[in-house]
């Protein structure tokens, strides 16, 4: 709280409704200094202030003035601190020419703008009863356009009538003898029965609402004649309908418990314009007392009458508003599936839901008035961790999960969310815990974590046993293939045919199973260890012929030619091994699947400005529903020992695992019978 008495000028400070709750010696002295009216019209004045750093003036009839600057404290409340002016700085008396300060006739001074510079008692009245200080838009609306330009183009006084808000008013404006300054007259032409007459059309539109909304309405005149109640007005104060409120209430006066309630209402609308939560008794129809809370609002004509009074009315007989806050609580959070309780603030319970009975088996008359830690086993409860309730006072909530006791004695894990449940006015009134049972979930968690463990086991033990099988079957596989060379040599310049034929069979068979068995392998390595990548400049070119060198004579062998279509100066960054093994399984299956043509090997930088590598045959193609199947282990387009094309399956999958280490992609183009494109894609580096 700022303390006021460290302004030697005259301050105060307050709410909307007191605006001048708090008041130091200065100012206290100022108001000693003012008469009745001054007091009246110098609240009045504070209480239509604007937003922060409104800038205010509040002549006195001794011809000194103050001027008073408006400030938003960081509780919500507004300051005001004065400064006194001398006479000699007073406006000169042209700016209320033919409208005093205390005339009855609104006068305002504007400039060219219609931006407010001055005004008078009256106009002041007059803008307080239209909801606050007019603004620069809000003194547009009463001029059509072009108005100013007879004032200030023709110099001639401009004279209209004008509707605003549904009120009318007669507008003069000329211009003063400081120039660009207006002279604004306001006269209203709208009678105070009139105004009311709007006012309550205006709430027509919402009469479906008003019939339907649980918090009683009403219109009403200042001196108490019922213009208009909604249903649960009525009922509310024990009628059957307003209609029936309507014919035996004719005025509220007989309504109030206490007689003189009313009037000290009304002085304290006169003053602020409003009541909010006031706490009053009235009678109901058979008598009997209810207490209600109200908020009221006046509405005043230009002479700051009052002429129609607005309120709400809401039934607190029952329950105190700590009450009220915990009852509405209780009725939203019964149905909710997770378990819930509140507790007061000794934390004995005083609500539990549908799902906390079912979930630890207790009925609601055997918990009620018991603490919590009836449900705690003593592994992070309360008890055993006493900064847990402290936590949920000071930070206003704690989650965790906890185990708790179900009725029968079991455990259970529970996934717990404590908080504090407070008042408007931030005043902690209960604690409310939401709590879910998690048991099956962390059980859950646990069988998947155990089965993870076991699958990266047989998957370990699988890679070992593959390896073992490869190194093992390969061993053998290389003598066969190698006695098979060598005869095979001798026996070229020979006529026995059969013996070539059967041995030519049998190298190719082992070579066959040995490339088998090199995939395999490459599997192995690759599902058991991360491949240590070397990346190094690469000529592409250089890459491409060496690929082309080591197929060829496969090709020939199969009627295909190899052609390289490649800038022999371009270089990447890449690692140069891994990239001619993921090109081999690419020109094998080139060479496999062509029957006649050419292979071509390419490579370049695509729109991206990325490289590529391109391996291009005129072969049987590929449909687009096994385009993305022949990367899977394992898998080729035809199966079956039957098969026309034999492999493993396996070297196009290892070429894109390869392809994915270096950050890249594979792609396909194909179609049935237009041959395939492979075409690698590498980030430039």
């Amino acid at each position: 709280m700022i303390d006021l008495n460290s302004f030697v000028l005259p301050a105060c400070s307050g709410t909307l409704t007191k605006p001048d709750t708090h008041q130091n010696e200065a100012y206290k002295k100022l108001l000693a200094s003012l008469c009745d009216e001054e007091k009246h019209k110098l609240t009045n004045m504070l209480l239509c202030a604007g937003v922060e750093n409104t800038s205010l003036s509040f002549k006195l009839k001794t011809g000194n003035s103050f001027a008073a600057q408006k400030l938003l404290l960081a509780n919500g409340e507004s300051l005001f601190v004065f400064d006194e002016y001398p006479k000699q700085k007073q406006l000169p008396a042209d700016s209320y020419v033919g409208y005093r300060k205390d005339s009855s006739v609104p006068g305002i001074t504007a400039d060219r703008d219609l931006q407010i510079l001055h005004l008078n008692t009256a106009a002041e009245e007059l803008l307080c009863s239209m909801n606050g200080s007019l603004s620069e838009d809000k003194l547009k609306d009463f001029f059509p356009p072009d108005a100013l330009r007879f004032v200030f183009d023709i110099d001639s006084e401009v004279a209209f009538t004008t509707k605003v808000f549904n009120r009318q008013f007669e507008i003069r404006a000329r211009q003063s003898q400081r120039v660009g300054q207006l002279i604004i007259r306001v006269d209203e032409k709208t009678s105070a029965v009139d105004i009311a007459r709007i006012l309550k059309k205006q709430v027509q539109p919402y009469q479906s609402l008003l019939k339907t909304l649980r918090i009683g309405f009403f219109q009403s005149t200042p001196s108490g004649k019922f213009l208009m109640v909604n249903e649960e007005m009525a009922r509310i104060l024990g009628y059957d309908s307003k209609d029936q409120f309507m014919e035996e209430v004719p005025d509220s006066s007989n309504l109030y418990v206490d007689s003189a309630r009313r009037e000290k209402l009304m002085e304290h609308l006169k003053v602020s314009g409003q009541i909010v939560d006031s706490e009053t008794e009235l009678y109901r129809r058979d008598g009997s007392v209810v207490k209600v809370s109200g908020t009221m609002v006046s509405v005043k004509n230009n002479s700051n009458e009052i002429i129609l009074l607005q309120g709400t009315v809401l039934d607190i007989s029952a329950d105190s508003k700590k009450d009220r806050i915990l009852k509405l609580l209780k009725n939203t959070l019964y149905d909710v599936n997770d378990s819930i309780n509140i507790a007061n603030l000794n934390d004995e319970i005083i609500f539990v839901n549908r799902a906390f009975t079912e979930m630890y088996g207790y009925e609601p008359e055997e918990v009620i008035g018991k603490k919590s830690s009836i449900f705690w086993s003593g592994v992070r409860a309360y008890e055993s961790d006493p900064n847990v309730k402290e936590a949920v006072m000071q930070d206003g909530g704690y989650r965790s999960e906890v185990i708790n006791r179900r009725k029968d004695g079991r455990e259970m894990v529970v996934s717990l969310s404590a908080s504090v449940v407070k008042d408007e006015l931030d005043n902690p009134i209960a604690f409310i815990a939401i709590a879910r049972d998690i048991t099956k979930d962390r059980e859950s968690e646990k069988a998947l974590i155990e089965a993870k463990f076991k699958a990266e086991e047989a998957s370990q033990l699988k890679s070992v046993i593959l390896s073992n099988m490869s190194h093992e079957l390969r061993t053998p596989l290389t003598g066969i293939i190698g006695f098979a060379s060598i005869l095979l040599e001798q026996l070229e310049d020979t006529k026995d045919n059969d013996t070539i034929y059967f041995l030519d069979n049998i190298k190719k068979a082992g070579e066959r199973l040995l490339q088998t068995m090199n995939n395999i392998l490459l599997l192995a390595e690759l599902e058991s260890r991360t491949v240590d990548l070397k990346f190094s400049e690469t000529n592409l070119s250089n890459l491409l012929n060496q690929c082309r060198k080591i197929n060829l004579e496969p090709a020939h062998e199969s009627g295909l030619s190899i052609a390289v279509e490649c800038d022999p100066d371009l270089k990447a960054m890449t690692d140069k091994n891994l990239l001619m093994q993921i090109m081999s399984p690419l020109i094998d299956n080139a060479i496999k699947f062509t029957e006649e043509g050419t292979i071509v090997l390419s490579a370049g930088l695509d729109d991206n400005q990325d490289f590529f590598i391109s391996v291009k045959d005129t072969g049987i193609g590929i449909d687009s529903e096994y385009v993305e199947k022949i990367f899977e282990p394992f898998t080729q387009v035809s199966s079956g020992i039957r098969r026309k094309y034999q492999g493993s399956g396996l070297g196009l999958h290892i070429s894109k695992r390869y392809v994915d280490m270096l950050e890249g992609r594979l792609i396909v183009i194909s179609s049935p019978g237009g041959g395939a494109e492979f075409r690698i894609v590498l980030p430039a580096k």
